[in-house]
């Protein structure tokens, strides 16, 4: 199952970059007809990768994830952003053994506030599919892969540390199969 995600990661990475390069070239091939030199200040797409804490808080069951996203922007806006989030959770209590594993595909938005370059907080908003792997009941007794819908919304803020390179936190939260979910999440934001 590992394999499965990783190849899932991986194919969505390719496929994105493909059409970002892709962009990129069409970019340069207009500006070296006009006879122009454009210098890119910035990229239009940014990766994530980062940490999560999952957490049921009516049944108080908790876990740990890692989190993965592409963003990019919308041509129209220069605070619209679109992508997708991904993410594996080991739930179990944390101190005893993990017995359930989850993935999390989520298409995404983002709207960033302000226009401050240094700190800019968001407002977001993923759905779609949490998938379970190797679920576990109460009694112990394994009901195998399940799916269940997500709903999230994403309050954060990023510092940019540098003009690549920044640090996301979220308040994550929303509505897991009928259940309260709180997802924390803190990330680093690389801009390609």
């Amino acid at each position: 199952m590992h394999q499965l995600f990783i190849t899932v990661i991986t194919l969505a990475l390719t496929s994105h970059l493909g059409l970002a390069a892709g962009k990129n070239k069409s970019s340069i091939d207009s500006a070296s007809s006009t006879g122009s030199i454009a210098t890119k200040t910035h990229s239009d797409t940014a990766l994530t990768t980062g940490f999560a804490l999952p957490i049921l808080p009516d049944s108080g069951e908790t876990g740990f994830g890692f989190a993965f996203g592409v963003l990019s922007k919308a041509e129209a806006s220069n605070h619209l952003f679109i992508g997708g989030d991904l993410g594996i959770h080991f739930w179990g209590n944390l101190v005893g053994n993990s017995n359930t594993t989850a993935l999390q595909l989520l298409p995404t938005v983002i709207y960033t506030l302000g226009s401050n370059a240094k700190v800019v907080p968001y407002m977001g908003l993923s759905a779609g599919a949490y998938l379970y792997l190797n679920a576990l009941k109460s009694d112990m007794i394994n009901t195998g892969t399940r799916i269940d819908f997500l709903l999230a919304f994403r309050p954060g803020v990023n510092w940019n540390i540098n003009s690549k390179v920044g640090l996301n936190a979220e308040a994550k939260f929303g509505n897991l199969g009928g259940a309260l979910l709180v997802l924390p999440t803190v990330s680093l934001n690389i801009l390609l």
